[in-house]
């Protein structure tokens, strides 16, 4: 499999930015005092969803250029993750009161 030097910078620097924010967003950093996290949480997943979505079906449709299709992926698990994250603060606020 060929490799694009751009994939090589960029797939380990969403790695790294999924791993940091899921632990300081899981640890409660980054998040405001009267934030919205109903609504924070639900655009991220919706829109971690598409990304997922059209990611998934560009590896389908041209399996030949899997590079971009591959960084539009971990995006879209990189927003997932945000927003569950932002849920899971939510849920857990909500236990707590």
């Amino acid at each position: 499999m060929k490799m694009t030097p751009t994939f090589l910078l960029m797939a380990p620097l969403f790695i790294g930015c999924i791993a940091f924010a899921s632990y300081t967003i899981f640890k409660g950093a980054y998040i405001a005092m009267h934030e919205n996290l109903l609504g924070s949480s639900i655009i991220f997943i919706a829109l971690g969803i598409v990304d997922l979505i059209c990611s998934i079906l560009g590896l389908i449709e041209n399996a030949a250029k899997w590079d971009g299709n591959v960084l539009m992926l971990l995006f879209g698990l990189f927003m997932l993750l945000v927003g569950g994250n932002y849920a899971y603060q939510l849920y857990i606020s909500k236990v707590k009161k």
